[in-house]
């Protein structure tokens, strides 16, 4: 609850780093859970 802060006060920079990894997290979990292409049994690997 805050406990970490961004350095410097810079709120723009962290929320922009934080929607990028979202981001790209929300890519691999849809693109190795949901994909035809991939391995079902990967999947959880990859999400880890």
């Amino acid at each position: 609850m805050g406990a970490t802060l961004p350095l410097n006060d810079n709120w723009f920079q962290a929320f922009f780093l934080e929607t990028l990894l979202t981001f790209v997290l929300m890519l691999v979990i849809l693109g190795s859970g949901l994909d035809r292409r991939s391995h079902r049994g990967f999947a959880g690997i990859t999400i880890f």
